[in-house]
């Protein structure tokens, strides 16, 4: 132990990765009428974060949509028409889009809404990605992260999940990361959520470099819910590419499954095979 504190004369530099990116950030949150929510990941995010900007720099909103009925869709467009002249006016850096939506259990599809009756109204993924962004929503996609949260299968299913990869391809945000379970839980991704908040948003990692460390210390992520990770598409429409993890998940029983080194894999429509992380139960 030094007798006195030894004096540094000069400059100090830190690395490049310790500081801080505090670029202009949209926090935009969408979730189907009805939907039962206990642990707003959103919310979460928006609070991990805000200390790093300022009242200007960040914004999240919040929007409960429902268009089960041709009325309920003209007013989700004027709506939807408003909210693209208010978030025009900011020049984000980077935009971050919750969607939280059941899907239909048989096919995959998602929730639109209520119908006349009160009833839920579910639509086929393509149909229902192009009215939940429609324009000029669909602007704010671009470049963004969609994080889409689902009660239900959407993966599951090889029609559903081929048509969700065409609308990715054509909303091209940078990167699209869907959570998918049967009961879907919000809690058991929130250390995922502080975490990508951190590494990705606030040090300024990318998204791709990060995954595999973020999914491995959210333990009860591991034991709940499927996870599919979409990059942007760098290929022409039609065609995007899948990047893989070397570990599959599963129930301790079952052992660890070794998928492989990590690899991008060019897949078509057509195509229903993804090299994804997965949970199995």
């Amino acid at each position: 132990m030094l007798d006195k504190p030894v004096i540094i004369s000069g400059i100090c530099e830190r690395a490049s990765k310790s500081q801080v990116c505090a670029e202009s950030t949209l926090i935009l949150e969408l979730v189907c009428t009805g939907v039962e929510i206990q642990g707003l990941l959103p919310s979460l995010l928006n609070m991990t974060i805000e200390e790093y900007h300022t009242s200007n720099s960040l914004l999240y909103q919040k929007i409960i949509f429902d268009f089960g009925t041709d009325r309920k869709f003209s007013r989700w467009s004027t709506r939807i028409k408003k909210l693209g002249e208010k978030l025009g006016t900011y020049a984000f850096k980077c935009k971050i889009i919750f969607v939280t939506v059941h899907s239909e259990v048989t096919r995959g599809d998602l929730f639109a809404g209520k119908g006349e009756s009160g009833e839920d109204v579910a639509m086929e993924v393509g149909e229902f990605m192009k009215c939940l962004f429609t324009s000029p929503l669909q602007n704010m996609v671009y470049g963004s992260t969609l994080f889409m949260l689902t009660c239900g299968p959407v993966v599951s299913f090889k029609q559903s999940l081929a048509v969700l990869k065409q609308s990715i391809a054509q909303l091209w945000p940078e990167y699209m990361v869907a959570f998918t379970a049967k009961d879907f839980l919000n809690m058991v991704i929130k250390i995922f959520i502080v975490l990508y908040g951190v590494k990705v948003l606030i040090e300024g990692h990318a998204l791709e470099n990060v995954i595999h460390d973020l999914l491995n210390v959210s333990l009860e992520l591991w034991m709940h819910t499927d996870v599919l990770m979409v990059p942007q598409p760098l290929v022409p429409m039609g065609h995007i590419s899948i990047h893989g993890v070397p570990e599959m998940w599963c129930h301790p029983s079952m052992g660890m499954i070794k998928a492989g080194p990590s690899s991008t894999k060019w897949l078509s429509p057509e195509d229903s095979s993804v090299h994804m992380p997965q949970v199995r139960l």
